[in-house]
C-alpha cells in the first residue's frame, strides 16, 4: 500500500506591517490570557480591549502630532460659518506655532493692552456685495489697511480663546500692532454676511470700573500675540462634521 503524503500546512508569511500593528500584539496577549474570542463574554472582553487601545492610541498620536508641530492643540474643528468660503463648518484645521505670521505690521508709540479699538484706530465702512454695511478699511498710525486685501493676500489664520464666549476662535489676522506695551493682533472672520465687524470692535463703555459691550464682538481689547494658540497650517475638509452632529 502506498502511504498518503500529508500536505504540510504552511503558515502565511507575515509582512512588515503585521509587526507594526499594535492590535496583533493585543490579540496574542488576550489569546494567552483568556483564549480565542469564542462566546459572548470572551468576544465582549476582546472588543472592550480594542476600544480602550484605540482610544489610547488616538490620544498618543494627538500628543505626538502636537509635539512635532510645537503646539498643545494641533487640530481644531471649525464650528461656525464665520470663515466661509475659505473654511467651512466641520473642517479640521491643522495648527502649528503662531510664529512668522503673514500679516501687515504697524508700530505705534502708545499702550493699547486695555484700550477699546476706537481709541487707537479709525474704521471706515461701506456696503459689500450683499448690500450689508461692512468694515472695509482700518487706519492705525499712518497705515491704512484694506480688509479685502487681507483675504486676497491670504493673511495667516490664527486661533485664540475669546474672552467673551470662552471658546476657541479661528479667524484671520488683520494687522499686527507693535505697541509700547507689547505685540497685539486684530482679527476678523472672512464671511461677508455674518462677520462685518472686526472681532475686537466692541465699542465698550466703562462705568464704575464695569465694562459694558455695545456691539456683538468676540474679544474685548486686542489679542496679545503670545496668547495665540496657533496658526493654520492646512485643513481636512468636513471630517469634523461627524463630531458636530454627534455632540451639538
Amino acid at each position: 500500500m502506498k502511504k498518503k503524503n500529508k500536505a504540510s500546512k504552511k503558515q502565511p508569511k507575515k509582512n512588515f506591517w503585521y509587526y507594526l500593528d499594535p492590535f496583533n500584539y493585543l490579540d496574542m496577549g488576550l489569546e494567552k490570557w483568556i483564549g480565542k474570542p469564542e462566546g459572548f463574554w470572551k468576544s465582549a472582553i476582546y472588543w472592550l480591549c480594542y476600544i480602550c487601545l484605540a482610544f489610547f492610541l488616538a490620544i498618543a498620536i494627538y500628543k505626538i502630532f502636537g509635539w512635532i508641530l510645537g503646539v498643545s492643540m494641533p487640530m481644531a474643528i471649525v464650528y461656525s460659518s464665520s470663515m466661509e468660503p475659505n473654511l467651512h463648518r466641520g473642517d479640521i484645521v491643522i495648527l502649528t506655532k503662531a510664529k512668522n505670521l503673514k500679516v501687515e505690521e504697524v508700530t505705534i508709540n502708545e499702550n493699547i493692552a486695555n484700550k477699546d479699538l476706537k481709541d487707537f484706530a479709525k474704521l471706515s465702512f461701506s456696503k459689500n456685495r450683499f448690500g450689508i454695511e461692512e468694515i472695509d478699511y482700518i487706519k492705525i498710525g499712518d497705515k491704512n489697511i484694506s480688509l479685502l486685501d487681507t483675504i486676497e493676500n491670504k493673511n495667516s489664520v490664527v486661533v485664540y480663546q475669546s474672552n467673551v464666549t470662552g471658546k476657541d476662535t479661528i479667524h484671520r489676522a488683520i494687522v499686527k500692532i507693535n505697541a509700547k506695551d507689547g505685540t497685539f493682533l486684530l482679527t476678523k472672520g472672512d464671511n461677508h454676511k455674518t462677520n462685518v465687524y472686526i472681532d475686537q470692535d466692541c465699542d465698550i463703555e466703562i462705568i464704575n470700573e464695569k465694562i459694558t459691550i455695545q456691539k456683538p464682538c468676540l474679544n474685548v481689547f486686542p489679542i496679545k500675540e503670545k496668547e495665540l494658540k496657533g496658526k493654520k497650517l492646512g485643513k481636512i475638509p468636513y471630517i469634523g462634521y461627524i463630531k458636530l452632529v454627534l455632540f451639538q
